[in-house]
């Protein structure tokens, strides 16, 4: 395994920083290392690097900067051994991110390093987070990417197919997808009626599909697609004018 660049971060404080505190930098370090490999390159922490916020900020500022410059296709491993606490949980909060899913954890003893997790963790919290949020907003094709992304479960990731075929219309689509759930519990009589309304819509019954215009209706109006909206109430008036007449005349 070789690496492109090894940032290390290293403290010479500022001169009003008390004399017992400065001691303990390691600014004196980092040049010696430099001196010997090429590609270690020492980023300076002027402040107290047992500050927490101080670090917080000092750590987002300088991991941006950093990622600005590698490019998207890089691992950025992130070391959190050594160093004072302070400085290792800014690294690790602004590290997980700055750098998304570029960012691997280790930890490094004397003889081994050993992968940490903790990105794949926050990765799939993050996402699930941004897919209920896409789902609150009807989008469910950008929560389904989201989700198939980080491995989630696919009972979930189908019903959201189901959903996105619906949304458009594609009635024989949505079926397919909730064929293929296989219900659990108490789901079951839900899955099962969804299935005949599906199969109401694609028989052309007048009833269901003013239902169902109705909903797409609500959605189109919550999520300010307004000319889609004037477009279906047409549809949505003419159906219910249709169904009046047919009702009251006998006559399609």
């Amino acid at each position: 395994l070789s690496f492109q660049k090894i940032f290390i971060f290293v403290s010479d404080q500022d001169k009003t920083i008390e004399d017992k505190y400065r001691t303990k930098d390691t600014v004196y370090l980092g040049k010696i290392i430099e001196k010997f490999h090429e590609n270690v390159v020492p980023v300076i922490i002027n402040e107290n690097p047992s500050n927490y916020s101080g670090m917080y900020t000092f750590f987002y500022k300088k991991l941006s900067e950093l990622n600005s410059k590698i490019p998207e296709d890089s691992i950025v491993y992130l070391s959190i051994t050594g160093g004072v606490p302070a400085s290792n949980t800014a690294l690790l909060l602004q590290g997980l991110k700055i750098f998304g899913s570029k960012a691997q954890i280790v930890h490094v003893n004397e003889e081994t390093a050993e992968r940490v997790n903790l990105n794949e963790i926050f990765l799939k919290e993050k996402n699930i987070e941004k897919a209920m949020l896409h789902i609150s907003n009807y989008d469910y094709n950008s929560a389904t990417s989201l989700l198939e992304a980080v491995g989630f479960d696919n009972y979930i990731i189908k019903i959201l197919k189901y959903l996105e075929y619906r949304k458009n219309f594609d009635f024989d689509s949505a079926l397919d997808s909730l064929n293929n759930v296989i219900p659990i519990g108490e789901d079951r009589p839900f899955i099962y009626k969804l299935k005949e309304d599906l199969n109401n819509l694609k028989m052309e019954n007048e009833q269901y599909k003013i239902l169902e215009l109705y909903y797409h209706l609500n959605i189109k109006y919550e999520t300010g697609q307004y000319l889609e909206f004037v477009s279906l109430l047409y549809i949505f008036q003419e159906t219910i004018l249709r169904l009046i007449y047919k009702q009251r005349t006998g006559l399609s």
